[in-house]
């Protein structure tokens, strides 16, 4: 039976948490709010952050700070959203089916494909927490991946590299890859998502480009 590669979006294929860790931590800050880069990771990157410690955060800031703020930083996306070094040679080598899920909106994912120019790996197998009930950690959003693209979750496998995504594939029992090749990673980051046991653990696109190769 052949495989199917879920990979997540950012983090994973582009780097888009450095630029969410820099610019919020500056604009934050304009109001009022103040966090270290490694204190927004730690905090916010990968954790499935929860609504109270965002709320309190604004509760703090001036009422138009978070429509403001999205939309600055979509302005920044569009601007100087790369890919993850090395990720358009590994999408071009793999020979299974492969598959983009992430909690992000439809329209971010699709344009941050279409941005770093790795869109047509994907064609229209791009999914989005916006089309399940429940979002990563819950295991919804992999399995309508799986089921749409037709394949039976044991032959899926994740690429991921937050807390909630590794939680998600496992809910889904899905084997899945723990990667850290991204920028934003610190060794906090780095430990936490080993605590999780992936059933592989990766800290480079070469090392994830050898182990996809093994699955086909």
């Amino acid at each position: 039976m052949s495989k199917l590669i879920i990979f997540d979006c950012d983090g994973t294929l582009v780097d888009s948490e450095v630029i969410a860790t820099q610019f919020f931590t500056k604009y934050w800050a304009t109001h009022g709010v103040f966090y270290t880069e490694d204190e927004f990771k730690e905090t916010f990157i990968g954790t499935g952050r929860t609504a109270e410690v965002v709320v309190n955060n604004f509760a703090k800031m001036p009422a138009h700070a978070d429509e403001e703020g999205r939309a600055l930083f979509h302005e920044a996306i569009k601007k100087d959203l790369q890919v993850i070094e090395g990720i358009p040679e590994l999408l071009s080598s793999l020979k299974t089916d492969m598959c983009v899920a992430s909690n992000s909106p439809l329209n971010y994912v699709k344009g941050a494909l279409a941005k770093t120019q790795i869109d047509s790996y994907f064609g229209e197998f791009v999914f989005s927490a916006e089309q399940v009930v429940n979002p990563k950690p819950a295991a919804d959003l992999f399995l309508h991946a799986a089921s749409t693209c037709g394949h039976h979750p044991k032959d899926c496998i994740v690429v991921e590299d937050s807390v909630s995504g590794v939680l998600a594939a496992k809910n889904a029992n899905m084997k899945v890859i723990g990667f850290t090749g991204a920028g934003h990673f610190i060794p906090s980051l780095e430990n936490r998502l080993k605590e999780l046991n992936p059933d592989w653990f990766c800290s480079s696109t070469d090392e994830l480009k050898i182990l996809l190769s093994s699955f086909e």
